[in-house]
């Protein structure tokens, strides 16, 4: 490709090329170069090849215009071949089938679906291609229908009255395939029933009570699930009824109601021209005699007493008593009455006061919640008036004082409960009566 010589760079072959210099001997000195230059090669290889290709040991899976060989060429330069490669793949598609019972491929015939079935050719590049054959087989349907139905069937816009198994309807199921439904139809038909019925009043028909002449219908469902219609024709005759009023005593007789002794409505039955009964309502009072026994208890404080129209003056005794008497309702009527009466006692004499009886110890230090104070007793309380005590130690010292007969001395003095020691004490009272009474004497304090 190229040479240096003395400076000068030669891109070319020569050989008038000259280099002057002194020799040895210093003369002049001429070189002349006889120069070859041989040239370096670039070359480009183009190939084609399906799915790959293999190129100085290297496998391309891909086009590519940038792949390089090195080598050294005939007179020794470098060699570069640069690779021009195109990569036509091989195709493999998937040929997506649906059809109705069979299908025609390449020249087989499916009855069935598959996804194996592949077929082999070649692409417009020369490479293989397989086609894979996706194929779903939808079978025509054939669909019997059984119906039971009460009288009609309406079907796909069609009306039937009678059985049947031979109707069919064509359509196309959601696959797109032929479909034949055929209809196995069984009509029932229900039976409507009629009843006639005369009666009195009212007639009570499946649950439900009539009182008017005329015809009734009742719908309902029989043992195959049909509506079945039923008819009643009624003929309603009326009873006749009638009231009539009684006042009695004690007892009343009325055709078949023998010795009635209670107020109430009795009925008695006849039978009027339609054959139905007629009702004769007695409204019956019965006013009873009275043949009564009483008792009651009074003071004798209470006399005189007034017991319904009889008083009872002061001075009456106990005993039994009769009256006889007319009811407001006009009966006769015998009163018994047992009449009791209460003579309280003479009171008790009141205790003296002279008998009054005072203790002379209390024992309030042993805790036991008896005789713990000095006191009144409480059965003369009521017969004191005025009244004053003085309680007082052996030096006549004042240790409690009251004017309140219902005092209560515990034995204590400036707090504290003398104990083993006796006290003195004076009262002063009047009775009711407005007499004096004094009483002295000596207490101990255990």
């Amino acid at each position: 490709d190229s040479f240096v010589w003395h400076g000068r760079t030669f891109y070319e072959s020569t050989d008038t090329a000259t280099y002057r210099t002194t020799n040895a001997v210093g003369c002049d000195s001429i070189v002349t170069l006889h120069l070859t230059i041989n040239k370096s090669s670039h070359t480009i290889d183009i190939a084609t090849a399906c799915d790959s290709f293999v190129w100085h040991g290297r496998t391309f899976y891909e086009s590519t215009d940038t792949a390089t060989y090195h080598t050294t060429n005939a007179v020794g330069c470098d060699s570069i071949v640069t690779l021009h490669l195109t990569i036509n793949n091989s195709s493999h598609t998937i040929d997506p089938v649906t059809a109705c019972d069979s299908f025609v491929w390449h020249g087989r015939t499916f009855y069935e679906s598959t996804d194996t079935a592949t077929y082999r050719t070649t692409t417009s590049t020369g490479c293989d291609s397989i086609v894979t054959l996706n194929l779903t087989i939808n079978h025509a349907e054939t669909e019997i229908v059984e119906v039971t139905e009460c009288d009609s069937f309406v079907w796909h816009g069609r009306t039937f009255y009678e059985s049947t198994d031979t109707a069919t309807y064509h359509t196309t199921t959601s696959t797109g395939c032929d479909s034949v439904v055929t209809l196995h139809l069984t009509i029932i038909h229900a039976t409507n029933l009629s009843f006639t019925k005369d009666t009195c009043d009212m007639y009570t028909w499946r649950g439900r009570t009539y009182t008017v002449s005329g015809e009734y219908r009742d719908t309902l469902t029989d043992g195959n699930g049909c509506t079945q219609v039923d008819t009643l024709h009624l003929t309603i005759n009326h009873s006749n009824t009638g009231d009539t009023s009684a006042i009695a005593c004690d007892s009343f007789d009325w055709y078949e109601h023998i010795g009635i002794t209670s107020s109430g409505d009795y009925t008695h039955t006849f039978t009027n021209a339609s054959g139905c009964d007629s009702v004769v309502t007695l409204h019956l009072i019965v006013n009873p005699s009275y043949n009564q026994y009483e008792s009651f208890t009074i003071l004798e404080e209470q006399l005189p007493y007034t017991w319904r129209d009889t008083t009872f003056l002061t001075g009456t005794q106990s005993g039994t008593y009769i009256f006889n008497r007319q009811s407001v309702d006009g009966c006769d009527s015998l009163v018994t009455l047992d009449l009791y009466i209460i003579v309280p006692p003479p009171p008790e004499p009141e205790p003296q006061l002279d008998m009054m009886r005072l203790p002379n110890a209390i024992t309030p230090s042993d805790n036991d919640g008896l005789n713990d104070f000095f006191s009144l007793p409480d059965g003369f309380l009521n017969q004191i008036g005025e009244f004053e005590i003085i309680i007082f130690n052996r030096w006549g010292e004042t240790v409690f004082y009251s004017n309140d007969k219902h005092f209560r001395w515990y034995g204590d003095y400036q707090g504290k409960i003398c104990v083993d020691q006796v006290f003195g004490y004076k009262m002063k009272f009047f009775n009711k009566d407005g007499i004096i009474y004094r009483r002295k004497g000596s207490i101990l304090v255990l």
